[in-house]
């Protein structure tokens, strides 16, 4: 039998690699799910696990494939997508574009994470919500742009003042987090993790103000941070997250970076995002190679439920409402008459008539 391999020579023949059978597996996985109209919950969550482990692995046509199969189907694991529109411009666009599994709040956390190439694709979409326009708006620098150059920066905090809040509140009292040292901080993290508080919400519509509020906040804080435009930075974070200026310098200056991390984990920053805050913003993190690498490991484990918990004990408390007027002679509460010097008081209009009429 004649050999037609050995004559041709093993150079011609192509090797099945690990990355090819990756991308034959995604390819068909994903055909075979498209082919189908409906799905039950099972079946969309087996094929969001096979397709979450095989996208890192394969190159950026085979992820266009993919991307292009979920654009209009109603049933695409939302978690897949949401990995998918974060990816290169080419891969996100027809998601971006037309998928109708976006909310407006995973469209807000998507123009929080990515740059103006993918927000130029979300404007493209149809019907997309008020609050999105609006994020579209800053993302593109104007609000940025209205805002005053040259603000001075607030004053550090005393050492007294911190000290001398530190003393009052429980233990989720902002100042008193900051002078606690590393191990009882990170002790306070794990008891919040392990054993959460009960915590009372104001309802959807008041999470979905928060949410976003923060998002918005988190798509400024990155520019800010390498701009270098402390000033702002940290008037962005104390709006977003409605806490004291000061304490947001406070945690800014602060040696471990770790009340700093528990912000940015509030507004949604991702680890790539948070890194370079801590880099571009902070006084001491940025210099020391030890102390930044181990507040990125905090900060990609840090459960965000952690860090709601703690920057909503260290938000400013709503102004309870300022008294009304009150005249002098009001019957109040507070100086209500006796009732038979009321009545006297009603019976002598009657008394007078008589003596005069008498």
């Amino acid at each position: 039998m004649h050999d037609t391999f050995r004559d041709a020579g093993f150079g011609t023949f192509t090797p099945s690699t690990q990355q090819m059978r990756d991308s034959a597996l995604l390819r068909a996985t994903t055909d075979l799910f498209v082919q189908e109209l409906v799905h039950d919950r099972d079946e969309i969550r087996r094929f969001e696990e096979i397709a979450i482990h095989l996208v890192p692995k394969v190159a950026e046509t085979d992820r266009i494939h993919v991307a292009e199969r979920l654009a209009l189907r109603l049933d695409a694991p939302i978690g897949l997508v949401r990995l998918l529109a974060r990816d290169t411009v080419a891969v996100a666009a027809p998601l971006l574009r037309h998928s109708p599994v976006f909310g407006p709040l995973d469209l807000l956390a998507i123009i929080a994470a990515t740059g103006p190439e993918h927000r130029r694709l979300i404007a493209e979409r149809a019907g997309i919500s008020e609050e999105v326009r609006v994020a579209l708006r800053i993302s593109a620098g104007e609000a940025q742009a209205a805002a005053p150059v040259g603000e001075p920066v607030p004053a550090p905090v005393a050492e007294a003042d911190t000290a001398r809040s530190a003393g009052d509140g429980g233990r989720f009292d902002p100042w008193r987090f900051l002078a606690l040292d590393r191990p009882h901080r990170l002790r306070l993290m794990a008891e919040l993790a392990t054993r959460p508080p009960v915590r009372h919400y104001a309802g959807p519509a008041g999470r979905l103000d928060r949410a976003f509020r923060a998002i918005l906040g988190a798509a400024q804080i990155v520019g800010l941070a390498r701009a270098g435009q402390r000033a702002p930075l940290t008037a962005a974070i104390a709006e977003a997250l409605t806490l004291e200026p000061r304490f947001v310098i406070a945690c800014l200056d602060d040696a471990t970076g770790e009340p700093l991390a528990v912000l940015l984990k509030a507004l949604g920053l991702d680890s790539i995002q948070a890194q370079q805050v801590f880099l571009l913003a902070t006084t001491t993190v940025g210099r020391d190679v030890q102390v930044f690498f181990r507040l990125c490991d905090l900060y990609a484990g840090m459960d965000p439920g952690v860090a709601e918990v703690l920057f909503e004990a260290w938000r400013i408390p709503a102004r309870a409402a300022r008294p009304a007027h009150q005249p002098v002679f009001a019957e109040n509460g507070e100086r209500r008459r006796p009732a038979a010097e009321v009545a006297r008081e009603s019976a002598r209009p009657a008394e007078d008539a008589s003596r005069s009429t008498g």
